[in-house]
């Protein structure tokens, strides 16, 4: 027997948390639109358990927003909700209807380094019509003086359309040798992922090579492509350290100058 609505509102003040959970996630399926489960879902949002605030966070998307409401409080759940997951749920839910700078500018751009991570990891949920726009900020974020918020836009860039994040794989290719190993491969990461892009082609014998010190590998493996194959023509234009200096730090900062000069090239070619 299907629950009534009535039901399921007084089940969302019961005591027990995983009742209180149930009855958001039931009501915005059996119930959608309906306007007083529309009420009853947005309080929620403000229960004092964690569970409950990333069910009802992750229910809006069952209801329509004209007024931008529900769609706010998202946004502002995403940068203030005590719990990880609530945010994460917030960031995702948002994530389609989200503006980059309108929304999270200010806050990637904060005095504290918390909202800086809060505003770059939300950053990775936003839509592909918006990547471009996010990638902007989140190379602000691969670029912070913070640790933590350097990892989480790191992360968020791996998590966003590969053609998108083309742009900025010089600072990228940067952070392949950070002495943080979480911040080194999350950047191997992006550096992989960008490179599934079709327009990164020119750039794919390069794939194995950031954060490692192989340059004799690196070398023979360009010359055996063709004399005019664009990668070729550009590594032979620059200065090849003395061997004494070719460590991994040197190397990503070699492929980050050969990427600087093939981008021009490489954004312009058809997706």
């Amino acid at each position: 027997m299907s629950e009534s609505l009535e039901s399921l509102v007084a089940a969302l003040n019961d005591p027990r948390a995983e009742v209180r959970r149930g009855a958001v996630l039931r009501v915005s399926e059996a119930f959608p639109n309906d306007p007083t489960a529309r009420v009853a879902i947005v309080a929620a949002l403000n229960d004092p358990v964690w569970c409950v605030r990333e069910s009802a966070s992750i229910s809006l998307r069952h209801f329509s927003d004209t007024d931008g409401t529900h769609f706010r409080l998202l946004v502002g759940l995403s940068l203030s909700d005590p719990s990880p997951h609530v945010r994460r749920a917030a960031a995702a839910t948002a994530g389609p209807s989200v503006r980059p700078e309108r929304d999270y500018g200010n806050a990637v751009r904060h005095r504290f380094e918390r909202q800086r991570v809060r505003a770059a990891t939300a950053l990775g949920h936003v839509s592909a019509a918006r990547a471009t726009e996010a990638v902007g900020l989140l190379a602000l974020c691969a670029s912070d003086s913070h640790p933590k918020v350097r990892l989480a836009g790191l992360r968020s860039l791996s998590r966003l359309e590969p053609a998108a994040v083309l742009s900025v794989l010089p600072i990228v290719l940067r952070k392949c040798v950070e002495a943080n190993s979480d911040i080194a491969l999350a950047a191997r990461d992006v550096w992989e992922c960008a490179l599934s892009a079709p327009a990164a082609e020119p750039l794919r014998v390069l794939q194995p090579y950031p954060g490692t010190a192989n340059w004799d590998t690196v070398q023979r493996a360009i010359d055996v492509l063709p004399a005019d194959h664009l990668l070729r023509r550009a590594w032979s234009e620059l200065l090849v350290p003395s061997a004494g200096v070719r460590t991994a730090r040197e190397l990503a900062k070699q492929i980050a100058r050969v990427c600087e000069r093939l981008l021009p090239y490489v954004l312009r070619a058809p997706s």
